[in-house]
């Protein structure tokens, strides 16, 4: 009786009962300079689990539900294969990952839900949204847009917030501005470096290298930055023989901001020579100017922190022009002045023979008394 009873439990049809319980509603992502966050409600308590896809087993990469009807899994990016890259269509910084809400403690079953997550940085301005897809298709996606700083280039008179110089003289003290725009605070950093002066002819002069120091400080000086997205510095107009106008070009990167530091800057040396016109650092790796000239005068950390931010750094060209004139002695009145070639030899001639006659009648004269 009880083999007959077994095999009847053997050969019977097995049921499984599904999990009770969704998500409610959308999911709700954010993405800022430092962290990826997801929350999610639940029909029912939550006592699964979410966790970033192949990192299930780290604890800063995963969440446990506490039974209420609501999740929150926080990851900061650089973990859990979160990492920053570069994009060209569209241009700017991008982090992907995967996110799976297991509403099952232990295993993964047919109602869990995974998600694909992108942040996007984006250069061009956009509005920002996030689109949620939530069907029978197993990955949606979400997205979170981010604007770029705008930067521009200008030459000043009287300071950071003098008035612009179109027109200089040689010598005249002016002010050198570099500033981004940003409709996000505390996030970014800038670094102005490669920086030229052309005559708009092919003559150029480097005055700042790829690491953002002076080549030639009679030139420009090192750049000083009073705030994040602000940089300048004081100099004096120059320009090049028998040309009227300067052209001056730098470049600007442009990095994502750790959350709770300082923004990163070039820590120059003392002893650089100074004449101008000599490339930035790895054109001319030879020279005076040269890497051994400057980067070693560099803080190792410093230069390795840059290295490593290349990857995930926006560079932007800027550009200002600037008409230079010299000052021009004048005589205040030219009746003053007696131009030879305007008088004519005859004139001189009889000058002369009256000049001769009235010296031998004086002689003769005065013989005579």
């Amino acid at each position: 009786m009880f083999l007959f009873i077994l095999f009847c439990h053997l050969f019977s049809p097995i049921s499984t009962i599904p999990v009770e319980n969704s998500v409610f509603g959308d999911v709700e992502v954010e993405c800022d300079s430092a962290n990826i966050s997801v929350q999610i409600k639940t029909e029912n308590p939550f006592i699964g689990n979410i966790f970033v896809k192949d990192y299930a087993s780290e604890e800063v990469c995963s969440a446990r539900g506490t039974g209420r009807l609501s999740a929150f899994l926080e990851i900061e990016i650089g973990l859990c294969g979160a990492y920053r890259q570069r994009t060209l269509n569209p241009p700017g910084t991008e982090v992907r990952t995967t996110i799976t809400i297991s509403f099952h403690p232990l295993f993964i079953t047919k109602v869990d839900r995974t998600y694909h997550v992108v942040c996007i940085y984006k250069e061009a301005e956009k509005t920002v949204k996030n689109n949620i897809s939530i069907d029978e298709i197993t990955v949606a996606s979400l997205n979170r847009n981010l604007t770029m700083p705008v930067c521009s280039y200008q030459i000043l008179e009287g300071g950071p917030h003098g008035d612009l110089v179109h027109f200089g003289l040689i010598g005249q003290q002016v002010y050198h501005r570099w500033k981004c725009e940003s409709q996000s605070r505390d996030i970014f950093c800038m670094l102005v470096h490669t920086c030229s002066a052309d005559d708009g002819r092919g003559e150029r002069a480097f005055l700042m290298d790829s690491n953002g120091c002076a080549i030639d400080r009679f030139l420009l000086s090192d750049i000083e930055y009073p705030e994040d997205l602000l940089a300048g510095q004081e100099a004096h107009v120059y320009k090049f023989a028998d040309r009227a106008a300067l052209f001056f070009q730098c470049q600007i990167s442009i990095t994502i901001k750790e959350p709770g530091e300082e923004c990163i800057r070039p820590i120059c040396g003392e002893s650089r020579p100074e004449g101008g016109g000599a490339p930035p650092d790895g054109l001319n790796p030879g020279g005076p100017y040269g890497p051994s000239a400057v980067v070693k005068k560099h803080a190792q950390s410093v230069v390795q922190k840059r290295s490593v931010d290349i990857a995930n750094e926006n560079v932007l060209d800027v550009r200002t022009r600037l008409s230079v004139s010299s000052s021009i002695v004048k005589f205040e009145n030219e009746k003053d002045c007696i131009l030879l070639s305007n008088i004519s030899v005859l004139y001189l001639f009889t000058y002369l023979v009256v000049v001769i006659l009235s010296f031998l009648i004086t002689i003769v004269l005065t013989a005579e008394k």
